[in-house]
């Protein structure tokens, strides 16, 4: 090392060492700054802005599910009752009551006809 090294304050023998001591220099100075300050407050607005957007946009989406689980049960609750009618109206009393409206006749007893095949009247 050079014998003047602490009377100039800088090392001309590794130049490295002197930007890397500039270097950390204006970092420390920028960040007490008033322009730091400034950033921060910037930082600070832009953070504060997202949280707001975030906690808004989870709000909304929590009321949309709310009002889809609402409709889910309506959809259920006359799911069932439909169900029910259609018991109902596949149940024998309604199927006779319904006979009367549209004035059909009930069948009495079937008459089994008997087919004779040509081999039968050829063996006669």
């Amino acid at each position: 090392m050079c014998k003047f090294w602490k009377k100039e304050k800088c090392n001309h023998h590794f130049k490295e060492l002197k930007t890397k001591i500039n270097w950390r220099l204006q970092v420390w100075n920028s960040l007490t700054g008033k322009r730091s300050l400034i950033g921060i407050y910037v930082v600070a607005a832009i953070l504060g802005i997202v949280y707001l957007t975030q906690t808004n946009l989870t709000a909304t989406i929590g009321y949309q599910i709310k009002d889809l689980e609402n409709g889910i049960t309506k959809l259920q609750s006359e799911n069932g009752r439909l169900t029910i009618n259609y018991l109902k109206l596949q149940s024998m009393d309604q199927i006779t009551a319904s006979a009367v409206d549209f004035n059909l006749v009930p069948a009495g007893s079937p008459e089994i006809v008997m087919v004779r095949t040509s081999n039968q009247i050829a063996k006669r």
